[in-house]
């Protein structure tokens, strides 16, 4: 099975590329052109095809009567000036090859500006210099003109691909084998393997799609021939047991150390915690950047905005004015001065509700300008930075508290009993592989209690 991959690999990579190096083919292999061109679905292209038969006849005729009918020049010539504007090699992406030979024919006639009055001046020549006519045309013209062809389309409006027939009978035969290598991976490991088989192989099903549009997935093969050649034990650096051994104690090396490395630290770390000293620690560290927390801090109050009120400015100013207005209406006072005759009218031109909502807006503006300033002054930043203050000396005795330090250091030395249960398992050693307790995280009793 592993030579029949290796062939339908090359066949892939020969069928992926046959036209990026069909013209090298044409040229130094043409029997290999002759028998892929049908699979592919090529036929001679018309035009170029018919343009190589009347040039054929025209140096026939020199040869056999020395004289070449007048009718067959031009005729010629007109194909020759058809070539030119119409490029029938376009459609085959061809185009260069057209501009090669447009290219030789300018070079031999000396026409180095026109290429029909090259191609003109060459065909009329009639039988002069025959042999070196003849010779340059079939070594510089005639073996570009024939690398043209026309590709036939299928009723699908794809072009016309025989292979597909040819890879089906080889995916047939992989996915055969998959079946059967399926089947077998089934009785020999258990049931689990009928959804873990295709998940490992997953590369050997999606490279045996044979949709013209996924053709790339076919790229795939690679990994399942590297695969195949592995398991033959064609490529066998991996599969030295030098290799191997060398592998398996490099890693049991790596892993020894790091773990002792990594036990020996959180060792350290739970005999410090349970001394205690990690509260002074975290004091002293806490008393180092005191000043730097505050300093941030205070920035950052300094800097406190209040968009809300600026964008609901409106709407806050009008709430104000009806709540002043309805205390002021409320209250007795107000009742009393509106009984008085005369003195109510001046009360009310001078005490209204738009003159409260004009007093409640500019209130407003005042108080947000006011309170943007004074965060920004020196009395403020002053008077923040003795609040921060005396909130972190706060934070501070309250972390000397004996039932708060108990709580965090129960806390920490479970976290690092986890982490040590979680190095001491061997990765290389199914045996000691940790497994998780269903019940979760086993606490640790208090640092000042006896288990």
């Amino acid at each position: 099975m592993l030579i029949l991959a290796v062939v339908h690999f090359g066949l892939l990579v020969f069928d992926s590329t046959y036209f990026r190096f069909r013209n090298f083919y044409s040229f130094y292999a043409p029997s290999v052109v002759l028998f892929y061109d049908p699979v592919k679905g090529v036929t001679p292209h018309q035009f170029t095809g018919g343009y190589l038969s009347q040039a054929s006849e025209y140096f026939s005729s020199c040869h056999a009567a020395q004289s070449v009918d007048p009718k067959l020049q031009a005729q010629l010539v007109l194909l020759s000036d058809q070539m030119i504007e119409e490029n029938p090699f376009e459609r085959a992406g061809l185009t260069g090859q057209l501009e090669t030979i447009k290219e030789n024919m300018r070079k031999f006639t000396g026409h180095k500006t026109s290429s029909k009055t090259a191609f003109r001046s060459f065909w009329q020549e009639g039988c002069a210099r025959l042999e070196i006519r003849e010779k340059f045309y079939h070594r510089r013209i005639a073996p570009y003109i024939q690398t043209n062809f026309w590709r036939q389309i299928d009723t699908d409006g794809q072009p016309v691909d025989h292979f597909l027939i040819v890879d089906l009978c080889f995916i047939a035969l992989f996915l055969l084998e998959f079946l059967l290598s399926w089947i077998s991976a089934v009785r020999k490991f258990g049931p689990d393997q009928k959804v873990l088989f295709p998940l490992y192989h997953w590369y050997d099903l999606v490279s045996c799609i044979p949709l013209r549009e996924l053709r790339y997935l076919r790229l795939l093969r690679i990994l399942s021939l590297y695969v195949r050649l592995v398991q033959s034990e064609v490529i066998l650096l991996k599969e030295l047991p030098l290799y191997t051994r060398f592998l398996k104690y490099q890693r049991m090396i790596l892993e020894e150390i790091s773990d002792q490395v990594a036990l020996n630290i959180l060792n350290n770390i739970q005999a410090k915690t349970r001394l205690g000293t990690n509260r002074e620690l975290v004091e002293e560290i806490l008393k180092t950047y005191r000043h730097a927390i505050q300093h941030l801090i205070v920035v950052h109050l300094q800097r406190f905005q209040l968009p809300h009120l600026n964008e609901k400015r409106e709407e806050i100013s009008d709430m104000l004015a009806d709540v002043l207005w309805d205390s002021i209406q409320a209250s007795e006072d107000y009742r009393r001065l509106q009984q008085i005759p005369f003195l109510n009218t001046a009360l009310d031109q001078a005490l209204n509700k738009p003159k409260l909502e004009r007093m409640a807006a500019q209130s407003l503006d005042i108080f947000l300008a006011e309170a943007e300033q004074k965060l920004q002054s020196p009395e403020m930043k002053e008077f923040l930075t003795v609040l921060v203050g005396d909130v972190l000396d706060q934070v501070m005795e309250i972390s000397r508290d004996h039932e708060i330090q108990t709580l965090l250091e129960n806390i920490h030395l479970t976290v690092l009993e986890e982490l040590k249960k979680s190095s001491i398992a061997k990765t290389w050693k199914p045996s000691t592989r940790m497994t998780r307790n269903p019940d979760g995280i086993t606490l640790l009793p208090p640092v000042n209690e006896k288990p």
